[in-house]
């Protein structure tokens, strides 16, 4: 039997609908376009693994991520 390691990210929706963020493994917060599926731009957001990521609820320009 092998073992597998990964990480479980997260993801959200804009509050609009149109985008899907999630981190990765990398440390990066990736914004997908939700009807294309292409990815509309990568930022650096941690030095490891970015578990989390949403959309914040009150400014809708700004997102939270955690590490």
């Amino acid at each position: 039997m092998g073992m597998v390691s990964g990480y479980a990210c997260s993801l959200d929706f804009s509050p609009d609908m149109s985008y899907v963020i999630n981190g990765d493994a990398d440390g990066r917060l990736i914004n997908w376009n939700w009807k294309t599926t292409r990815i509309f731009e990568r930022i650096k957001a941690h030095d490891d693994i970015c578990i989390d990521a949403k959309w914040h609820w009150h400014e809708k320009s700004r997102v939270l991520t955690a590490g």
